[in-house]
């Protein structure tokens, strides 16, 4: 099984070579929070948080900071291969970079609320959520994000697209809002009683989420039934599967639960706040 990272607070950087059953601290170059990581492959990876991008091409043996200091907070950044790539933070701000990092350059999102999650399914489109119900998307990249309307006035904190049309978005009351025609029109779907940090779909069927007191619900069939599933009670926050078997959920303890704005754990691959 190929490496998967986490990612947390004071900077810290852990990695597994055997799914999970330990893990090893990487140097990291900050002692900052990090909030997200992203790897497209056994090599070239990305970390973010607290305003700063970290790169690295050998798989996390050695991480440099790429990014520092242009925005007050990045809280999630996401690559769909070595070159195309977005963070996104604090206050609406969505760096984008078609060179591997070698340059970020701001993108416009038109909103002020903060964004906690950005995923892409190729160099073009991609979806954004975060503060106040927030919900974007953009077809040619970032160049132009849209704002749809979600229904749901709470803070999301997790998106996930298998493909391009089917998304899932959880959010601080628990809600899983569901759409199929690619973010144009979001439907409520399921509500988990409990917040909700982080949810992944590895495909239009099989998907899982995460969250307050131990939450994981899961699906089988694109989220027309949930089942509830209890393995802890810890608060779980972050979540990465990297297909339908195998996957890893990261807990966020006290004094950082409930999560503060902005807050999360990351996986490589995707934001995965867990192992990727």
């Amino acid at each position: 099984m190929h490496a998967r990272l986490a990612v947390g607070d004071d900077g810290t950087i852990v990695a597994t070579t055997n799914g999970g059953s330990s893990w090893h601290a990487q140097t990291s170059p900050t002692t900052d929070e990090l909030d997200s990581v992203c790897f497209v492959d056994d090599q070239d990876g990305w970390a973010a948080g607290s305003g700063n991008i970290l790169v690295t091409i050998n798989g996390g043996t050695t991480w440099t900071v790429q990014y520092s200091g242009g925005l007050p907070g990045i809280d999630s950044v996401h690559f769909v291969d070595a070159n195309d790539g977005w963070a996104t933070g604090y206050g609406g701000s969505v760096l984008a970079t078609t060179t591997g990092g070698a340059k970020w350059t701001p993108q416009t999102s038109g909103t002020t609320s903060d964004i906690d999650c950005v995923t892409f399914v190729d160099a073009s489109a991609g979806w954004a959520v975060g503060g106040g119900g927030l919900i974007l998307s953009t077809t040619n990249g970032g160049s132009d994000w849209t704002a749809r309307s979600s229904g749901a006035p709470a803070y999301f904190y997790g998106v996930s697209f298998p493909d391009l049309y089917h998304g899932w978005a959880v959010d601080e009351v628990g809600d899983v809002l569901n759409t199929v025609d690619g973010g144009a029109h979001w439907n409520a779907q399921y509500a988990a009683g409990t917040e909700l940090g982080a949810v992944k779909f590895v495909s239009a069927d099989q998907g899982w989420a995460v969250g307050g007191g131990g939450t994981i619900i899961s699906t089988a069939d694109g989220g027309a039934h949930w089942a509830v599933q209890t393995p802890t009670t810890e608060n779980l926050a972050g979540l990465d599967f990297v297909d339908a078997s195998h996957g890893w959920a990261t807990v966020r303890t006290a004094p950082s639960w409930p999560r503060p704005t902005g807050a999360s754990i990351g996986t490589r691959r995707r934001r995965a706040r867990t192992p990727t």
